[in-house]
């Protein structure tokens, strides 16, 4: 029995066929190596640009804060959350003089956020309960980081706790802050919706 070259051909081919199936398998494994390391740190990458680096940049005191209240035409309106300090200028339909949040500019407004409240003894304070955590972490990730720079960082400040004062129910200068409060309640609950954070049902919710 001969070589033929039938013979030959079909065996080459099958040689051919199995070496180019060894090869894809090769390939297939190093592109499986490759991606499986950078699968890995893609969370943790995702997660430091979250909130963007502050090196850098201007530290405040809360004293220098208060100066960028939308009042000097020179300077831009500033917020402080959690000691990131926000530039909030480009959102004039809230914040510069005369508009429902300008009481809030050049303040640090983190209790004020967490509380949902618009009190002036909750501003220039950054202690709030521990169960209003996750609400306040949905507003600043939600809101401020996601649509404001950051453009500096605030240093660290004695936060005044005013003392409580007893009043009884039938107080009617009481009475009357807690229908106002209810009314720039109301306010605040439109701006969120409007921002697209909280759905009515949320805010309904939280104010309860």
């Amino acid at each position: 029995g001969g070589w033929s070259s039938g013979q030959g051909f079909s065996q080459m081919s099958m040689m051919a066929i199995k070496g180019t199936g060894f090869l894809n398998v090769m390939f297939a494994a190093a592109i499986f190596c490759c991606i499986v390391p950078l699968a890995a740190v893609e969370p943790l990458e995702a997660e430091n640009k979250t909130l963007p680096a502050t090196e850098g940049l201007k530290k405040f005191t809360i004293e220098e804060l208060h100066g960028y209240n939308g009042h000097d035409k020179d300077k831009p309106v500033l917020v402080a959350l959690k000691g990131k300090v926000f530039d909030v200028t480009s959102e004039t339909r809230f914040y510069v003089p005369g508009k429902p949040y300008a009481q809030f500019s050049g303040r640090d407004i983190t209790r004020s956020t967490a509380m949902f409240s618009t009190a002036v003894e909750d501003l220039d304070r950054f202690d709030y309960p521990k169960e209003k955590e996750e609400y306040f972490e949905k507003i600043f990730e939600g809101t401020y980081v996601r649509k404001y720079p950051i453009v500096g960082e605030l240093l660290p400040y004695e936060s005044k706790i005013p003392e409580p004062s007893p009043s009884s129910p039938d107080d009617v200068p009481a009475r009357a802050k807690e229908l106002g409060s209810d009314m720039i309640k109301s306010w605040l609950t439109s701006f969120f919706q409007y921002v697209g954070i909280m759905s009515p049902g949320e805010t309904k919710r939280e104010l309860r």
